[in-house]
């Protein structure tokens, strides 16, 4: 994926900028000007399981992994205590069904469940979604990544791969993720058209192109199963958004997840700025709402300042309103996003 030029020497301006006035004690200065959105146009559609070239940089599909994974989970369990009113009819009737499968392979599934489960529910869940991402295809399920690639999550689970193999086949899995395709086809269907103005305005802001036979994936997995919520996972040149279906689409989340994916190889560029151990990011990372992860991760925090920064110039927003986001990011601990904020004023202006 080739970056644009002006945009990359104006971000690590922005950081510049801001270290300086960090140096000198000063804040960094307001910005003054609007904030603009790229003009929206008709996008071109998202290539998906149902029209996939040979390669492809973004993709919206299913996964038989996935699918399987949680299948496996609710079999075993998962969510057994919570009430059903809130989910979809598809989900509903799923974890009934599930729940009545009988045989070894599902039994020495639920074990393994039951002795890996964790008290939190979320992080559960996070630990199976995980190995769905990082899993091949059925039948085996070995992991596409190397082990020492591997995120911990998928670790801890080490000996699952082979237990939802001899479950695949013996629940007869296969056949019935082929009976559930018109679903999952629907949704898909139903998520293209704002999943695609997501990634047309994004590229059309940063004016980039994006290379479809790059090494660099963004990958929205549909799956039902998985409940209203959106989980988001990189692991190296892979991203991963995990959407429930088109009900209530996170758009907020999806258009920042893919502005990480877009602009997380920036700071690689700048090392003479991440280098650099000011006194601006030694204050934000004492920051108590800064996340945790971000405290001693200044390519990270960069990242997520640069994403911030665009999303803000994305919007279309009264000088108040673009005045009070400024300050919740200062106050949260992202105070390199006015700086970048500003600077990004003279790349729309290029």
């Amino acid at each position: 994926m080739r970056k644009v030029g002006r945009l990359t020497a104006l971000l690590g301006l922005g950081a510049a900028v801001a270290w300086h006035a960090a140096a000198q004690g000063s804040p960094p200065a307001s910005s003054q000007s609007q904030t603009q959105a790229p003009h929206k146009m008709p996008a071109p559609a998202l290539p998906s399981r149902i029209e996939a070239p040979a390669e492809t940089t973004v993709t919206v599909d299913g996964s038989e992994a996935m699918f399987t994974t949680m299948c496996a989970l609710l079999a075993s369990g998962f969510e057994s205590n919570m009430s059903s009113d809130n989910w979809t009819t598809f989900r509903a009737q799923m974890r009934e069904r599930l729940r009545q499968q009988s045989g070894p392979a599902v039994e020495a599934i639920r074990q393994f469940y039951r002795q890996h489960e964790l008290r939190d529910p979320g992080a559960t869940l996070s630990r199976y979604l995980w190995f769905g991402l990082v899993s091949g295809p059925a039948p085996a399920f070995q992991p596409i990544l190397r082990r020492d690639e591997l995120p911990p999550d998928v670790i801890a689970l080490l000996g699952f791969s082979e237990l939802l193999s001899s479950y695949y086949q013996e629940q007869k899995i296969g056949d019935l993720w082929q009976q559930v395709q018109p679903i999952y086809n629907r949704e898909i269907q139903r998520l293209h058209e704002p999943l695609t103005q997501v990634v047309y305005a994004s590229t059309g802001y940063l004016r980039e192109m994006l290379d479809p036979y790059g090494v660099r994936k963004f990958n929205i997995v549909v799956e039902p199963l998985v409940g209203r919520i959106t989980n988001v996972r990189n692991f190296g040149d892979r991203y991963a958004l995990v959407l429930s279906g088109a009900d209530n689409i996170p758009l907020d989340v999806v258009r920042h997840a893919f502005l990480h994916f877009m602009l997380d190889p920036l700071p690689l560029m700048y090392p003479h700025v991440v280098a650099v151990k000011g006194p601006l990011y030694d204050t934000a990372a004492k920051a108590p709402r800064l996340v945790k992860d971000l405290k001693d991760d200044f390519p990270s925090y960069f990242a997520e300042c640069t994403v911030r920064a665009v999303e803000l110039r994305m919007k279309r927003m009264s000088p108040g309103e673009r005045e009070a986001a400024l300050g919740r990011n200062d106050a949260d601990g992202y105070v390199l996003v006015r700086p970048l904020f500003t600077a990004l004023a003279g790349f729309e202006n290029s």
